[in-house]
């Protein structure tokens, strides 16, 4: 007895050790005006000095310019035995430019183990090929990873999916290998020895008042389409507004008409409450409601904020009748997912994935009165 009593003492304290060790902490995927229209160029890094510059799509593939002057991107194979593109990453001839943003764990990065991830959620990204539409992808799951803080190696087994055609798709078990590096401000001193960490991504920190910044490149095979692939990023921490109190109100997307958002922010517990008045994704076909639509929707959740981003789990409530109870009214848990970046005081970039329905996409929203706007500047500051 005393033995079991011993070994479920001891196994409680690893798992309360665990906790404490894990030091999440969300980024944003970083832009710079001075590298719109950049390339990567062979090397696979943008903004080193060997860049490819030029407004017109790409030779092969024709992918889209890097029009947001992002230091992310993803670059694809789609043609193993086509020509080579010199704006391409050697071995790849597709690239989609990115923004979005990675939530990392401080303490792999600081003592080794893995995985270094634990989200991915890409807003939006240039086409990649014409005729591809919005870009978007999320890790659905980080199954397992390794890093070696000495020699700054990862690997990385995750689920993401993904937006093509405007139809979503899954890739399950992606291995990802490659050099990851991260660096908070006051260690920005120390040289780490990777040529591009240093000439680029942290004089980028620096100079955006960063309080962190992380550098990922890796690559693997899709797992279902059998495309080798390619991911870099370059994220920051603690850049621009930050999550407040100044942003409690009502949101809209122009894309999205008759709908809308409330964000409450809890400051003291660090938590973001949404509510997004919406509809069903398919017109009913007797919609004779007395009261209202039967095709509405509430989607509802809850999520701790980190800077400028929050991701939260969310729930859908449908049915139910107007001032009373109804039997029939149900609330759907682990509906799926939600992320929010606040570009501004007055704009932000909401990603949502529901996996039972298949429904993934990204829109920009805007507040419907910017009374609120003066307090939010000043929170942030």
């Amino acid at each position: 007895m005393r033995i079991m009593v011993r070994v479920a003492f001891t196994v409680a304290l690893i798992l309360a050790c665990n906790q404490v060790m894990a030091q999440s902490a969300v980024l944003t995927i970083a832009s710079d005006p001075s590298q719109v229209n950049h390339y990567p160029g062979p090397d696979g890094l943008i903004g080193n000095g060997d860049d490819v510059i030029s407004a017109s799509n790409s030779t092969v593939q024709n992918s889209s310019p890097n029009s947001i002057g992002s230091y992310g991107f993803n670059a694809f194979l789609f043609q193993p035995f086509g020509p080579a593109d010199p704006a391409m990453p050697a071995g790849f001839d597709a690239i989609t430019f990115v923004n979005g943003a990675v939530t990392i764990d401080k303490g792999v990065f600081a003592s080794g183990g893995g995985p270094i991830v634990s989200a991915l959620t890409i807003t939006s990204g240039t086409e990649p090929f014409p005729g591809h539409g919005a870009y978007t992808s999320t890790i659905t799951a980080v199954n397992s990873g390794t890093y070696n803080q000495l020699t700054g190696e990862f690997t990385l087994n995750v689920d993401f999916s993904y937006t093509i055609n405007g139809s979503t798709s899954n890739e399950p078990g992606v291995v990802l290998t490659g050099t990851a590096l991260y660096q908070e401000a006051a260690d920005f001193g120390t040289d780490t020895g990777n040529t591009y960490f240093e000439g680029v991504a942290k004089p980028l920190a620096q100079a955006k008042g960063a309080t962190g910044v992380v550098f990922m490149t890796g690559t693997g095979t899709l797992t279902n389409l059998g495309f080798p692939i390619n991911a870099t990023i370059v994220a920051l921490e603690g850049v621009g507004v930050t999550i407040n109190a100044g942003m409690n109100d009502a949101w809209v997307s122009a894309d999205a008409p008759f709908q809308g958002l409330f964000f409450t922010v809890f400051e003291d517990l660090g938590l973001l409450f949404l509510s997004w008045f919406t509809f069903d994704s398919q017109i009913q076909a007797n919609n004779n409601a007395t009261f209202g639509a039967s095709d509405q929707r509430w989607v509802t959740g809850l999520g701790n904020y980190n800077g400028n981003t929050v991701i939260m789990s969310v729930e859908l409530t449908s049915g139910g009748i107007f001032n009373g109870s109804d039997p029939l009214a149900g609330q759907t848990a682990n509906y799926g997912t939600i992320s929010i970046i606040f570009i501004s005081c007055n704009e932000a970039v909401l990603s949502y994935n529901f996996p039972g329905p298949g429904l993934t996409g990204q829109m920009t929203l805007t507040r419907v009165v910017p009374d609120n706007v003066p307090l939010c500047e000043m929170l942030s500051q």
